[in-house]
């Protein structure tokens, strides 16, 4: 009985990402950028193709993978770590740091309409040093891939 007290708590909490509200399961959860998926997807997939017994990847993990190696804006682990060195001193929300990480947003404006929590006042102060890191993450990107 107990239990269902607490769901009924749980649901009158509703999901917020403006206000950095999530479901308490996200509470404990980190989060990734899309190249740290990218690179541990790949390593599984080089895993699968070296085993003795290789298993087909499902249709779901191989269109993951396609989308985060589309979508990853750093190929190495050192520029991965460089960037979330640089957005981890800003004491921002894990959510807004793998957003601002993942998006690259180039003006206040921009980083406003993607990151919904970027509106809230304690981010005034900071917006114009979090936008600075986010140009010098710009210049540890690499240029356009090469298949």
């Amino acid at each position: 009985m107990a239990a269902g007290g607490g769901e009924a708590r749980v649901a009158d909490v509703e999901e917020d990402a403006s206000q950095l509200v999530f479901p308490k399961e996200f509470e404990t959860a980190e989060t990734l950028l899309n190249s740290e998926v990218h690179m541990l997807l790949e390593h599984r997939k080089q895993q699968n193709e070296s085993a003795e017994d290789e298993q087909e990847l499902s249709e779901v993990f191989m269109k993951t993978l396609n989308y985060t190696a589309r979508f990853s804006r750093f190929k190495n682990r050192e520029t991965i770590a460089s960037v979330r060195s640089l957005l981890l001193q800003k004491k921002l929300h894990k959510f807004e740091l793998a957003c601002l990480a993942n998006l690259c947003p180039e003006t206040a404006e921009e980083a406003k309409a993607l990151i919904p929590s970027v509106s809230q006042p304690q981010w005034a102060g900071l917006q114009g040093t979090i936008l600075h890191d986010a140009n010098q993450i710009t210049v540890l990107m690499p240029g356009p891939a090469h298949s």
